[in-house]
């Protein structure tokens, strides 16, 4: 479903954009490019659904002015939703500022459980009993969830277990009945939430299977939300379900860039189209950098990495040595020569 549908909408999902000045080279390329995509597919909304920092940033960083950049361009395009992430990378009270980006059109931030309603080009908090008048999609939200609150209630030891099992009553209980009014009245629906789910795979290959996650499948479809939009997990994957032709899907876009070794599959984000009772997306690929390890035992052979540097240029290259006394002075010397014979090759 690749195709417009009667009263769909279009959605850019885009997750983990870990600016930081360490990261700013493969984030601002990387996240440039998607909003470039973005705005030249014409889509109605875009969503980032956490993890936009990779930690507290200095209001005069390089990387947050780049960051609000891109914000606002996007945001002169279309209403853009950005959910808070990992409270390491999005320090608490960071989204506040994003809402003063700029831009043609309204930055929404939501740091707390509830929904909003994109009326117009607009955002409004939708609360139960809401007239859905003018109302083109429903969004309910799910941030990160500070386990600590759920120590009073459940107690030190139950808190990992209880998280899944509170969330997933949550949904069904807050979001559930909304979301069926919604599709009732032929708006299209969505869950954008912040999170693992139990059974999905890292970037690094690793199941993540038991109960200490934060959402389960069944948990995400009981919000019957048409189109589950989700960050965390740096790759991208997804599943779907359909029940008496109400489509449901649930995805990762996966990071917008590669910041780190070892991350497996493509960098990119996803446009959706989300009807009111079927939803289908596409993945679009960022020019993320590759990484590259080259291992040795004992010293390198300098023919060989001369023979590579030229392969090596714009790539993340990580040198490992074996076996032997001389490993951190022939890691040196084959980091240096390497660096010196990709610098010589990019500027020929």
């Amino acid at each position: 479903m690749n195709q417009e549908q009667e009263g769909s909408v279009r959605v850019a999902h885009l997750s983990d954009l870990h600016y930081s000045n360490g990261n700013l080279v493969e984030a601002d390329r990387c996240f440039d490019h998607a909003v470039t995509r973005v705005i030249s597919e014409g889509v109605d909304l875009a969503i980032i659904s956490g993890d936009l920092t990779d930690h507290k940033q200095d209001a005069h960083s390089t990387a947050l002015l780049r960051l609000m950049g891109a914000i606002r361009r996007l945001a002169d395009h279309c209403p853009v939703l950005i959910l808070q992430g990992t409270f390491l990378h999005d320090y608490p009270g960071m989204l506040a500022i994003y809402r003063f980006a700029g831009g043609k059109f309204p930055v929404e931030t939501v740091d707390r459980i509830g929904q909003v309603a994109l009326v117009g080009n607009q955002w409004r908090c939708f609360s139960a009993g809401d007239p859905l008048d003018g109302v083109r999609l429903l969004v309910s939200c799910i941030p990160t969830v500070n386990k600590a609150d759920l120590v009073s209630s459940v107690g030190a030891q139950h808190v990992s277990d209880a998280m899944g099992d509170v969330l997933a009553g949550l949904m069904q209980g807050m979001f559930a009945q909304q979301n069926l009014a919604a599709r009732a009245a032929g708006v299209p629906t969505v869950l954008v939430g912040h999170g693992t789910v139990s059974g999905s795979m890292t970037e690094h290959g690793v199941p993540m299977a038991g109960k200490d996650h934060e959402f389960s499948l069944g948990g995400l479809y009981a919000a019957q939300a048409c189109a589950t939009m989700l960050g965390h997990l740096h790759r991208h994957q997804s599943w779907q379900r359909v029940i008496a032709e109400f489509v449901q899907r649930v995805a990762y876009p996966g990071s917008i860039g590669r910041f780190h070794y070892g991350e497996e599959g493509k960098k990119g984000f996803l446009l959706w189209t989300v009807a009111p009772s079927t939803c289908d997306f596409v993945f679009h690929e960022t020019p993320a950098r590759e990484m590259v390890d080259l291992i040795f035992e004992g010293a390198p052979d300098m023919t060989w990495l001369s023979e590579q540097a030229g392969s090596c240029v714009g790539k993340f290259v990580r040198e490992t040595l074996i076996n032997g006394p001389t490993s951190e002075v022939a890691g040196e010397m084959a980091s240096n020569f390497l660096d010196d014979e990709a610098n010589r090759r990019s500027i020929q």
